[in-house]
């Protein structure tokens, strides 16, 4: 088997039905598997994934009993793939069909022992994702992000998998990121292998929701930083006073917060200045997450 695509996911039946075809239509002409898995979704993920088994036998499908994180979703495929390149990617992201071709060019003139990782771009757009251009909020200096990486089994095998201890939500994959930038894994970066992410526009009504996930974060973060007590990650998890002072500006010196951030962002959308509602969204959600962080790690 030459490669096996992991994609985990969670209540993502709408999105799977769009992302599914693209990477199951590769025009790739080894071998590959793609694992789908499925950290305890309530919606009808099951019964679409077994519809996609029967036209394509290259599909498998595994589903934990109960919600324990992507870590361990990525882990419970990662232990039956049988790829000698392991591709990540998430069941929101967009592949283009010679997804797999070029991870899998780009890595044998590398004798398999690099990362390959390319351009996430952020959409609104799911019926023609293609058409977003890339934009200063798409640019990224993750080392190994899993919404588009790819590795060899081997190098995987040797560091360790996901760890497991991250049940909160992100930091998982940078974690294995340090863990193989500490074995002398190179990363390379290429347009070749650019990707689209399906996302959702934010509404304020689920406000809760996303300030507990920041909250979530800072705690998983925390656990990142005391597992790897490094400058570089301290810079990573945006542990410093400098941090609290570009928020405080991001804010407007400290103007919008948690409490008005409606008020400014439906403000700044009905002028059409979608690009300054998601910096005012964001500032608040950073500073939740800087509170939490500052909570815990003091």
């Amino acid at each position: 088997m030459d490669i096996s695509v992991i994609m985990p996911t969670y209540n993502r039946k709408n999105l799977l039905e769009i992302t599914l075809p693209q990477i199951l239509n590769q025009d790739f002409e080894g071998e590959y598997e793609v694992i789908i898995s499925d950290d305890g979704s309530s919606d009808n993920t099951s019964e679409l994934l077994n519809n996609f088994q029967k036209m394509y036998p290259n599909l498998k499908y595994i589903k934990s009993k109960e919600r324990k994180g992507p870590a361990h979703a990525r882990n419970m495929a990662l232990n039956i793939s049988q790829g000698k390149l392991i591709a990540f990617i998430d069941s929101d992201i967009y592949v283009k069909k010679d997804f797999l071709k070029n991870h899998y060019y780009i890595q044998k003139e590398n004798n398999f022992n690099i990362i390959v990782q390319g351009p996430v771009i952020t959409t609104y757009n799911w019926k023609e994702p293609w058409a977003e251009k890339f934009k200063l909020r798409d640019i990224s200096s993750a080392f190994f992000a899993t919404g588009n990486v790819s590795v060899s089994k081997k190098l995987i095998s040797i560091t360790g998998f996901f760890d497991e201890n991250f049940t909160f939500y992100g930091w998982e994959d940078l974690e294995l990121g340090i863990r193989l930038k500490k074995l002398g894994v190179k990363l390379v970066k290429s347009e070749k292998v650019i990707v689209w992410h399906l996302s959702i526009p934010p509404d304020l009504t689920n406000l809760p929701y996303l300030l507990n996930k920041e909250r979530e974060r800072a705690r998983s973060a925390i656990y990142f930083y005391n597992k790897h007590p490094t400058l570089e990650v301290k810079m990573m998890i945006q542990m410093g006073r400098i941090y609290k002072i570009g928020n405080f500006i991001q804010r407007f010196f400290g103007l919008i917060n948690e409490k008005n951030i409606e008020k400014w962002f439906n403000f700044a959308e009905k002028k059409g200045y979608h690009t300054l509602s998601q910096i005012f969204l964001s500032g608040v959600l950073n500073k939740v997450y800087l509170e939490e962080l500052d909570k815990i790690s003091s």
